[in-house]
């Protein structure tokens, strides 16, 4: 009984850790100009769905915010940022 439950313990923590490292940053995909921010959509990050990206000093996406939807990601008013991405 006690083999069992460690056993099931052992399962649920490796699972986890496989779900956190999948999402521990942003997909390393160049971009420019640097300090900029973006949208993507591509079906090879985040299922599928668009995310904003922000562009990094060293040419390569340095943090994203993921989208819940396709076709979604644009450039609009954004509290005072009239040219923020966003997501619908």
């Amino acid at each position: 009984m006690i083999l069992t439950s460690l056993a099931t313990v052992i399962i649920s923590a490796t699972a986890m850790a496989g779900v956190v490292l999948a999402d521990s940053g942003p997909p390393k995909l160049p971009c420019s100009p640097v300090g900029s921010s973006g949208c993507w959509s591509g079906e090879t990050y985040n299922n599928g769905n668009d995310f904003v990206y922000k562009c990094g000093s060293d040419g390569y996406m340095s943090s994203w915010t993921p989208c819940a939807c396709t076709s979604c990601c644009f450039f609009g008013d954004v509290g005072n940022d009239k040219y923020a991405p966003n997501c619908t």
